[in-house]
């Protein structure tokens, strides 16, 4: 091979292992749900090679009374839509929160890495809407990483970082949410390591009923230093045939 286009093409290799190991993609999301009941395992209808995920009550099994919401409901969200990369909403599904029975009001999620190389959390993505007209106005949805299975079992989640809160405006409509997980102090889930979030509402004495669907998170793979190396002795090669063709 011409040593110019061996070059060029060392060059655009290494420029295209940069990019996919920084490609966002994503890791788990769910939005086909079990009508079975509440949330015990769903799973996942999206799903990267290497990982595993689960949702509901069994995140954690020792304290299983809690985020799994209240059922699953159908015939909930036939106008709604989402945005994830390839993939079209073609079921029609959605979990309900119940905030006047406090074991009913979130909904629990966690995913393994199970790849062999780091990962580092880049966004949750959901949609929800509150499905009554009495909820108190300024009654928000809230997510929170669960640092610890010790912080499942708090429903106040006072040991989590609370992520972001939203406020619905107007009954009965539907809210996208994306939320960028890049702010965590520790962002990177490391090969065997667990991430877990929560999607709670505040506990409310009146009936009413929230949804939740389309749930997404996101990361992208964490580059290794060799990778980086490759990639400036590539620029360093450019560089040095650059000088020597002037």
């Amino acid at each position: 091979m011409n040593p110019i286009h061996a070059l060029l093409t060392f060059i655009i290799f290494s420029i295209s292992t940069v990019i996919v190991q920084g490609q966002n993609t994503i890791l788990a999301g769910w939005y086909d749900w079990d009508a079975s009941g509440r949330v015990n395992d769903n799973t996942p209808d999206e799903i990267e090679d290497g990982f595993a995920a689960i949702t509901g009550i069994n995140v954690e099994s020792a304290n299983s009374t809690i985020g799994g919401g209240n059922s699953v409901l159908t015939n909930t969200n036939s106008n709604l839509t989402f945005t994830w990369p390839g993939t079209a909403s073609t079921t029609n599904s959605a979990v309900l929160l119940r905030p006047s029975i406090n074991s009913q009001r979130s909904l629990d999620f966690q995913i393994t890495n199970n790849t062999g190389v780091e990962y580092s959390l880049t966004g949750f993505q959901f949609q929800y809407r509150k499905a009554e007209t009495t909820t108190p106005a300024g009654t928000a949805i809230t997510l929170a990483h669960l640092d610890g299975t010790n912080n499942l079992s708090d429903l106040n989640v006072n040991n989590a970082s609370v992520m972001a809160t939203d406020v619905p405006s107007v009954n009965y409509a539907w809210y996208n949410v994306s939320v960028d997980l890049t702010t965590l102090s520790d962002n990177v889930i490391a090969p065997g390591e667990r991430a877990a979030f929560r999607l709670s509402v505040p506990a409310l004495s009146r009936y009413v009923n929230w949804n939740v669907d389309n749930v997404a998170i996101s990361g992208a793979i964490v580059p290794e230093p060799k990778t980086y190396a490759l990639f400036l002795g590539s620029l360093v090669l450019l560089f040095g045939w650059y000088h020597r063709r002037r």
